[in-house]
């Protein structure tokens, strides 16, 4: 999948995911939501899509078999 997202805001780009994975993404603080993203990404794992969009934030990534929770 493509993705490229340009000023977009986490939440947008959250939804996103969430449509084009089919999973359940949830950031913790609010305040990221509203920050925006401006990268690309061409047939990249969504593993990797989390670990750059965690790392500016110092997001730690959880998974369980419903939700995947950025803290």
């Amino acid at each position: 999948m493509n993705f490229d997202f340009r000023n977009i805001e986490m939440q947008q780009v959250i939804e996103d995911l969430n449509k084009a994975y089919n999973v359940h993404i949830i950031i913790e603080n609010n305040a990221i939501l509203k920050r925006k993203l401006r990268t690309k990404f061409k047939d990249t794992p969504l593993d990797t899509i989390l670990k750059i969009i965690a790392e500016p934030y110092n997001l730690k990534i959880e998974k369980n078999d419903k939700y995947i929770i950025l803290k």
